[in-house]
């Protein structure tokens, strides 16, 4: 830049039309970077997270608009940005948030524990709608109680595949999708301490 300036103050015969120069290029650069982060501010506010787009991909995005307008001298700091990701993520984060936002201290919640928190529910919400058929177990049952239409509370043993009896603490009827549609499923038991999904063989013969 001062390569480029120089041949320009070189034929001023005064000092101040030597300084009128040196600002008008400083004040056309400082216009610039102005105009440039106002815009990043912009981008920074309108930024919502993608359907199917997972936390951390989202957070990348973030960061790398944060990082350009570290450049032009704007800090973004931790708490703003998981402020930014709480307001942003898409519907199928809101059971989580509203969580987050009734448990957590959110001024001293850090953006490690939020994306910790994040890609956790993402990979339970990932088992939820994964589904094993098993020829070993009494009932369907599942540790979701979230994906249940209709659910009866009550208490009983059940066997699983590997011949451990488990407590079931309630049955009801879910809806799963497949690769023909929607499908309902009665007499579906809740197990809390299970670690899949199980669809019985067993009893689907028996259902026809």
């Amino acid at each position: 830049m001062a390569d480029a300036i120089f041949p320009r103050i070189m034929g001023a015969s005064t000092t101040k039309e030597a300084w009128d120069t040196l600002q008008d290029e400083f004040q056309g650069t400082v216009k610039v970077s102005t105009v440039k982060l106002q815009k990043l501010r912009r981008d920074f506010e309108n930024l919502k997270m993608k359907d199917n787009e997972t936390a951390k991909d989202y957070y990348y995005r973030i960061r790398e608009i944060v990082n350009k307008m570290g450049a032009y001298g704007e800090i973004i700091y931790d708490k703003k940005i998981v402020e930014k990701i709480l307001i942003s993520c898409t519907e199928k984060y809101d059971a989580l948030i509203s969580v987050i936002e009734e448990t957590k201290d959110l001024d001293t919640l850090s953006l490690t524990e939020l994306m910790g928190s994040l890609e956790a529910y993402e990979t339970a919400s990932e088992e939820k709608d994964t589904w094993y058929l098993d020829s070993g177990c009494s009932n369907h049952m599942t540790k979701n109680e979230s994906i249940f239409c209709s659910l009866d509370k009550s208490k009983t043993r059940v066997k699983i595949g590997n011949g451990d009896f488990k407590e079931a603490v309630g049955k009801g009827s879910i809806a799963i999708d497949t690769k023909k549609g929607k499908r309902y499923i009665n007499d579906v038991l809740l197990v809390p301490n299970i670690d899949q999904n199980l669809l019985s063989v067993g009893q689907m013969i028996e259902k026809g």
